[in-house]
C-alpha cells in the first residue's frame, strides 16, 4: 500500500523564476520559496535556479528592474573595469554599465568590435560632444592631424589650406608679392587680397594690410597689388604719402 503524499491543488500554480531572478527561501519560513531579482547586469544560468550572482551579462547591460539584457546603444561603451557589482554593497549597483564616449571619440553599436571601447576620431575629423556615434569632418579652411580631437584648427593667416588631415592643413602662402590675407580659416586664393592703390609690398605670404607699405615722397601707385611704386614725372610733385596720383604740378 502506497504511503499518502501531498497533492497539488487543481488550482495551484507552479512556475520557474525568470532568467533575471533566482529561487530563494523566505528567511522566516524556509519552506516558502520566492523569486529574487539578480544584481544589475546579472542573470541566472537557467530558469528556476537557486539564487546566485555568479553570471554577469557579458558585454550587455541589464538595469535593475528590467527583465531583458541589451547591448550598449550608440555613443556608449560597455564599462568593465574597475566597475564591480557586490551583493553586500548596493552603492556598487548605481553606476551605469553603459557609459557615454568622451569628446574626441565615438562608438557605433552596429560595430561589434567596439563593444567595450570607444574609437578615437581620425585625422581630419573631430567630435566636441560626448555620447556620439560618429565624428564630424573638419570644415573647409580647417584641419586636424591628431587622433581623438575635439576640434579642428583654423588655417593660419597669410595664405590658405586645402587639406583637412595634413600638417598645417597643407598651408600655401598667398601667391606672389603685393597681396595679403589677414583672416584665418581660408581655403582658396580667393581669400588673398591686393594691396590697395597708393601702396606696395615685396613680401610673400603677407598676413596684414600693414605689410603693404605706402608709397613715399616723390612716388605714387594708381594700381592695386603692386610690388613697387612709380616715380613722379618730371615737373610733377607728390607731397602726401600714400596717395595714388600726382596732384601738384610744379610751374
Amino acid at each position: 500500500m502506497e504511503e499518502p503524499s501531498a497533492q497539488l491543488h487543481s488550482r495551484s500554480w507552479c512556475f520557474y523564476c525568470p532568467s533575471f531572478m533566482g529561487l530563494t527561501a523566505d528567511a522566516d519560513s524556509p519552506f516558502i520559496k520566492q523569486c529574487k531579482e539578480c544584481m544589475p547586469d546579472h542573470i541566472q544560468g537557467r530558469l528556476g535556479e537557486v539564487y546566485n550572482n555568479d553570471e554577469p551579462c557579458h558585454y550587455k547591460e541589464r538595469p535593475l528592474g528590467q527583465d531583458q539584457r541589451s547591448s550598449c546603444p550608440n555613443g556608449t561603451f560597455y564599462y568593465e573595469d574597475p566597475l564591480l557589482r557586490k551583493e553586500s554593497d548596493i552603492s556598487t549597483w548605481l553606476t551605469d554599465r553603459c557609459v557615454e564616449c568622451p569628446v574626441g571619440t565615438y562608438a557605433d553599436a552596429s560595430d561589434m568590435t567596439a563593444i567595450n571601447k570607444c574609437y578615437n576620431c581620425t585625422p581630419g575629423t573631430y567630435q566636441h560632444e560626448t555620447g556620439s556615434s560618429d565624428c564630424n569632418e573638419c570644415g573647409s579652411g580647417s584641419f586636424q592631424t591628431e587622433f581623438g580631437a575635439s576640434k579642428c584648427d583654423d588655417c593660419a593667416v597669410g595664405g590658405y589650406c586645402g587639406a583637412i588631415d595634413s600638417c598645417n592643413g597643407g598651408f600655401k602662402s598667398c601667391p606672389g608679392a603685393g597681396i595679403f590675407n589677414n583672416e584665418t580659416g581660408s581655403n582658396s586664393t580667393d581669400a588673398c587680397k591686393l594691396c590697395p592703390a597708393g601702396s606696395f609690398s615685396i613680401e610673400f605670404g603677407a598676413n596684414s594690410t600693414k605689410r603693404c607699405q605706402q608709397c613715399g615722397r616723390g612716388t605714387y601707385q594708381d594700381e592695386q597689388g603692386k610690388i613697387r611704386c612709380k616715380s613722379c614725372e618730371e615737373g610733377h610733385l607728390k607731397i602726401i604719402q600714400g596717395k595714388t596720383l600726382v596732384r601738384i604740378v610744379v610751374q
